[in-house]
């Protein structure tokens, strides 16, 4: 393409400029005329390059202002818009060829054409920028939308946390008040558990109760046989306790009364008590409820009783002078663990004789021993021997 400001010069200038080689500008010292073929002073050759040193400077200049104006900070101004006043200030005007020097002028148009093509190419080059300056600012236009897009979700994710945040005291609120609730079904289920045990407790001893009860009840329906055959015994020996007196009485007051006799008795009045009564006589011979008589029948055992009250009683069928030793057994208590003081008496033809009070311990003292001294007319002596 030809370029429009080459298409001013004159066309002999334009031929002459063609053929122009630029190594001949040294050789010869004067210029001549092709017109005339006068001679033209030599002109100033180290001038020339003054002119496109000037260009490239300001080109540079410009370029490196253009590259600063890149790296500054968006100042509210549109990078493209900053570009082209850029490119602007940036272009030169021709100046005017000095007319005082045609091989200057001839050089100086060359140079313009090549400052021509620069400038164009230069001007692509801007174009160029001013494309990528306006996909710039397109992207950082998208930039700055999403940031403010981002600024949106920020401030909505904000208002979330400061929800969750309060949703979180709340959520602590109902932590503190459910471990509250839990320690209080916790104390309320060791209490249950304690109310549990007691009441088992209870259970157990209410059990223990009713089978002591029911024990009772079978050792009170015992008690009450027993009771039933005590009464029985009593009622049998005071039958023969009568029937005794009355023999004794008869004795005593009737015609059949023996010159001497010796009865050895003895009396206790608490309950349930079995008190033994064991006699040995001047012979030897030992009577009690297992031996009730002996083969000379010198005496014999007349009455036992097993429970108390009761009595118990040996007769001498002939009497023996001499001395007889008497014991007061404590057999068995039967459940009633009180002590027992029974009476011991001697009854023969010169009257009855009492042995003085004593008492008998099941755990300490079970068995009072006496001796009695028999003389031939019928009068005792009594001994206490357990002292």
């Amino acid at each position: 393409m030809q370029d429009p400001k080459a298409s001013q010069l004159p066309t002999e200038l334009l031929q002459e400029l063609e053929g122009f080689d630029s190594n001949q500008a040294a050789e010869p010292a004067f210029f001549r005329s092709r017109k005339n073929g006068s001679e033209i002073p030599p002109f100033h050759v180290d001038e020339r390059w003054l002119i496109s040193y000037s260009d490239m400077m300001t080109l540079l200049f410009g370029f490196f202002v253009i590259m600063y104006s890149f790296s500054m900070e968006n100042s509210g101004q549109g990078l493209e818009e900053r570009v082209k006043e850029m490119a602007e200030a940036t272009k030169t005007t021709p100046s005017a060829p000095p007319v005082e020097n045609p091989e200057e002028k001839v050089e100086t148009d060359v140079n313009v054409q090549e400052l021509i093509a620069k400038m164009n190419a230069l001007e692509e080059k801007l174009k160029n920028v001013i494309e990528e300056g306006s996909a710039l600012a397109e992207e950082k236009a998208q930039l700055l939308a999403e940031i403010e897009q981002l600024k949106k979700e920020f401030e909505v994710f904000s208002d979330r946390i400061k929800s969750s945040e309060s949703m979180q005291a709340k959520l602590d609120d109902l932590k503190f008040e459910m471990q509250q609730k839990e320690a209080q079904l916790q104390q309320a289920i060791e209490n249950k558990t304690q109310q549990q045990t007691q009441v088992a407790s209870i259970n157990a001893d209410r059990q223990q109760i009713e089978q002591k009860f029911e024990g009772l009840q079978a050792d009170m329906g015992g008690i009450q046989e027993k009771l039933a055959q005590t009464k029985k015994e009593n009622t049998k020996l005071k039958a023969e306790n009568k029937d005794l007196n009355e023999k004794l009485n008869a004795m005593q007051v009737g015609g059949d009364k023996p010159d001497k006799f010796m009865f050895i008795l003895t009396r206790w009045t608490t309950k349930d008590h079995d008190l033994d009564l064991v006699v040995t006589d001047p012979l030897g011979a030992t009577y009690d409820y297992r031996k009730r008589k002996d083969k000379e029948e010198n005496g014999e055992f007349l009455v036992d009783t097993r429970r108390g009250p009761g009595i118990e009683m040996w007769r001498a069928n002939h009497l023996i002078p001499g001395n007889y030793r008497v014991s007061v057994q404590f057999y068995n208590q039967y459940g009633n663990k009180a002590d027992t003081q029974p009476e011991l008496s001697i009854l023969t033809n010169k009257g009855r004789f009492e042995v003085p009070p004593f008492k008998l311990d099941f755990a300490k003292k079970r068995m009072a021993e006496f001796e009695i001294s028999l003389k031939e007319d019928g009068q005792v002596s009594v001994q206490n021997l357990s002292k």
